[in-house]
């Protein structure tokens, strides 16, 4: 069941939104290694959330996802196939900034090297999945700690790299939406 064919290892899989600050902002999973992007991404329905979120603030919202995703009123990819000239230069543009989503996920795994020793996690014997969503809080925590912190007032290299600093960690952890 959680066999990834296409990565040879037993796994468990996350779908995470990553904000400009960061912040890993949205969580589901986990879901068996041999899931699709795509099945993750029904399974969240963070499609309906993103569409409730926009209604509420009255305004358009997307996200720019993996190119395995289905281009979406409210997920954006990159194009596919044949371009124009312009949809190559926003294709490579956005592309190159989807490497923070990737930032997101190496900063949990840097902050906490427990998740890495494969032999320390077994199914059905320890909460693997309830593990990695606490690494994420603290992680998210940890993010806005560095950022009050530092004196550039950035927690992570995302941070920096939208120029979007992190909440300070007393109203992050206040928040009643997480």
């Amino acid at each position: 069941l959680v066999y990834s064919g296409y990565k040879k290892v037993h796994a468990l899989k996350f779908q995470a939104v990553i904000a400009p600050n960061g912040l890993i902002v949205d969580l589901a999973g986990p879901y068996p290694g041999r899931r699709s992007d795509g099945y993750m991404l029904a399974q969240s329905h963070l499609s309906d959330r993103l569409e409730a979120m926009a209604k509420q603030l009255g305004m358009d919202l997307c996200v720019y996802g993996d190119p395995a995703y289905a281009q979406t009123r409210y997920v954006m990819r990159g194009f596919k196939g044949s371009m124009s000239h312009l949809q190559q230069i926003f294709s490579q543009r956005m592309n190159a900034l989807r490497i923070s989503v990737e930032w997101g996920f190496g900063k949990v795994l840097n902050d906490w090297p427990y998740l890495t020793q494969k032999m320390a996690h077994k199914l059905g014997v320890s909460p693997v999945g309830l593990v990695y969503w606490c690494a994420v809080l603290l992680s998210n925590v940890k993010c806005c700690l560095v950022a009050e912190r530092e004196c550039d007032g950035r927690g992570s290299a995302t941070a920096k790299l939208f120029d979007v600093p992190p909440p300070k960690a007393s109203t992050y952890l206040s928040a009643s939406d997480m």
